[in-house]
C-alpha cells in the first residue's frame, strides 16, 4: 500500500495546545482512498531541521500533504527544497490558510505541484483516486504547462456528519495529552457566518455536526481515553441559544466538563447558568475592544454592553472567561486605549501574570492577514507591497512584544510608540484590577460571599446526627474569616501581601 505523509510544520513562538484536526480527518480520507496515511507532526516532536530530512528520506513515500497557516511561511519554503531535494518527482499537496489563499504566490515561488482551496476532504480523495488525471479535480490550483496557474472549480462540501471520528492516535498522543490532561480537543461546526474585517477564514458558510454523531464520537473517546473533558476548537462552538441547551443537556448527561468559543450576543446570563450547571468551565469570546467606534470598523457586529455582560455573567456563574483582544486596529488612539482601560477596569478583568491564573486574556497586534478583508484592503493600497516579503515577516504572528517584528502598523503611532501605549494599557489594566482586589470593600463582599459559600456547601453535606456539631463549625469558620479581615483593618499593609 502506497504511504502518504501528511506533514504539520511547527508554529514559530507557539507551543503546542492541541490536536491538529483538520489533518486528522484528512488522513482519514487517504486510508479510505487505498493509501496509508502517516502523519509527521513536527511541531509536536519538535524536530531539527536534520531530524526532518532524515525521516522524509525513510519514508520512501513520492506523496506528501503538507497543512500550512500564513504564519508558517518561511518553514514552509525550506520545507519543499528538503522534500523535492530527496526526488524531484515527489508529489506535493499543500492545504491550509496560506494556500487557499495566497495559491497564486505558493505555485510560483515554491516547488508546490497542487494546492487544495477551501476544504480538502472530498478534495483529497478525489485527487488520489485519479492520480494520473488529478487536473481534473475540483478545488485545486495547479501550474499548467504554458507555466499559468489554473483553478478548478469549486468543491463540494462534505456533510461533517459523514467524517469518521478523528484518528488521534496517529498524532504523537503522548505530546499532546501532557498538555490536555484527561480530555481533548474535537470539532462541532466548521465555518462562521460572520465576516469580522480582521479574519482570515479558510471555509465559507457555516455547517454543524448532528448532537447524536457528537454523542457518539464522545462515547467512543470516553471508552477509549477515559476522558473527562472537551474543548471545542470551532470558530465558533454554538451557533445559537436553543444549540447552546443541546450541549448541556448532552453534558450533563455524559458527566464531561467543557468549553469553547462563542459570540458575546448569543450566550446570555440563562444560558451560561445552564451552561455551567451542565459542566461547562471556560468560554472564549472576541471581546476585542472596550470602544464602539473600533468594533463598528471590525464589523464586530456586537456592542460594548454585550461585551460586558459577556464577562460579568461569567464571572457571576462560575464560568472562566477567555477574552480575545486587538490592540492597534485602524483609528486605535489615545481616546480609544481609554475606553477599553475603562471597559476592563469596569468588568474588574485584567490581562493575565504569573500570580493570577483567575482569568484569561489574549492581546494581540491588529495584523493584516491573507484571506481577510483587513490584508485586501491594505495590500490594494500598496502598504503591504511585496507580498512574499511580508509573508516571510508574518512568522512572529501577531503575539509580538518586540516593535522589530511588526509586520503592519496600521495606527498613526510610530512603532515604538505603539507598543509602549500597549504595555502602559495593559499594565493599567492589571493595576486597577489589583488596586479593587485589594480594597477594603471588596475584601469585605468576597469575605461574605465566601462565608455563604462554605455555609452552603458544608450544610448540604451534613448528616443530620451533626446537626449541632456543624452549625459550630460553620460558627468557627466565620470566626475565623472576620478575626482575619478585623487583622486588615487594623493593619492596612497586609493588603498587599495577604489574600483571603
Amino acid at each position: 500500500m502506497e504511504k502518504v505523509i501528511l506533514i504539520i510544520p511547527p508554529h514559530a513562538g507557539r507551543t503546542v495546545s492541541e490536536f491538529p484536526l483538520g489533518i486528522g480527518y484528512i488522513a482519514n480520507q487517504v486510508n479510505k482512498a487505498g493509501f496509508e496515511a502517516e502523519i509527521l507532526d513536527i511541531h509536536a516532536l519538535n524536530l531539527s531541521s536534520q531530524e526532518v530530512t532524515d525521516r522524509l528520506k525513510q519514508s520512501k513515500s513520492k506523496i506528501f500533504g503538507i497543512s500550512v497557516f500564513s504564519t508558517q511561511y518561511n518553514y514552509y519554503v525550506w520545507l519543499i527544497k528538503a522534500i523535492k531535494a530527496i526526488d524531484k518527482k515527489n508529489f506535493i499537496i499543500a492545504g491550509g490558510p496560506l494556500p487557499t489563499h495566497q495559491y497564486d504566490l505558493v505555485l510560483k515561488k515554491t516547488e508546490t505541484d497542487v494546492c487544495v482551496i477551501g476544504e480538502g476532504d472530498i478534495t483529497i480523495s478525489q485527487l488520489l483516486a485519479n492520480l494520473d488525471n488529478y487536473k481534473q479535480t475540483n478545488g485545486i490550483a495547479f501550474i499548467n504547462n504554458k507555466d499559468e496557474v489554473v483553478v478548478t472549480p469549486k468543491q463540494k462540501l462534505i456533510n461533517l456528519d459523514d467524517l469518521e471520528f478523528q484518528p488521534y492516535h496517529l498524532f504523537p498522543e503522548k505530546n499532546y495529552f501532557k498538555i490536555l490532561g484527561r480530555g481533548v480537543n474535537i470539532i462541532l461546526t466548521r465555518g462562521c457566518p460572520y465576516n469580522c474585517s480582521f479574519c482570515s477564514k479558510t471555509i465559507t458558510g457555516l455547517r454543524v455536526r448532528s448532537i447524536a454523531h457528537l454523542e457518539a464520537e464522545l462515547r467512543h473517546l470516553i471508552a477509549r481515553y477515559a476522558i473527562k473533558g472537551v474543548r471545542f476548537s470551532d470558530e465558533l462552538a454554538i451557533t445559537s441559544k436553543n444549540r447552546g441547551y443541546e450541549l448541556c443537556d448532552l453534558f450533563a448527561k455524559l458527566r464531561l466538563t467543557w468549553g469553547g468559543q462563542v459570540r458575546v450576543d448569543i450566550v446570555d446570563y440563562k444560558l451560561l447558568k445552564a451552561m455551567k450547571k451542565s459542566g461547562c468551565v471556560s468560554l472564549g469570546a472576541g471581546v476585542e475592544s472596550g470602544s464602539q467606534r473600533i468594533l463598528d470598523k471590525m464589523n464586530k457586529r456586537t456592542t460594548v454592553k454585550q461585551n460586558m455582560d459577556f464577562i460579568l455573567n461569567c464571572k457571576k456563574v462560575g464560568i472562566l472567561p477567555w477574552v480575545q483582544f486587538i490592540f492597534g486596529y485602524p483609528g486605535e488612539n489615545d481616546s480609544t486605549i481609554q475606553e477599553s482601560i475603562k471597559f476592563f477596569k469596569k468588568a474588574h478583568y485584567a490581562p493575565p501574570r504569573p500570580d493570577y491564573v483567575g482569568q484569561f486574556m489574549m492581546t494581540s497586534i491588529a495584523t493584516p492577514l491573507p484571506g481577510s478583508r483587513l490584508y485586501t484592503e491594505y495590500r490594494d493600497k500598496g502598504i503591504i507591497g511585496d507580498e512574499s516579503a511580508y509573508l516571510r515577516k508574518a512568522e512572529k504572528g501577531y503575539y509580538i512584544s518586540d516593535p522589530s517584528n511588526l509586520i503592519c502598523n496600521l495606527t498613526d503611532y510610530s512603532n515604538d510608540v505603539l507598543f509602549n501605549k500597549k504595555k502602559s494599557m495593559e499594565q493599567t489594566i492589571w493595576d486597577n484590577y489589583r488596586n479593587r482586589e485589594n480594597s477594603i470593600i471588596f475584601r469585605l463582599i468576597r469575605l461574605i460571599r465566601d462565608i455563604l459559600e462554605d455555609s452552603t456547601i458544608y450544610i448540604k453535606n451534613l448528616p443530620l446526627r451533626q446537626g449541632r456539631s456543624g452549625l459550630l463549625i460553620i460558627t468557627k469558620k466565620i470566626r475565623a474569616r472576620f478575626r482575619a479581615f478585623k487583622t486588615i483593618l487594623e493593619n492596612r499593609s497586609i493588603l498587599l501581601k495577604e489574600k483571603f
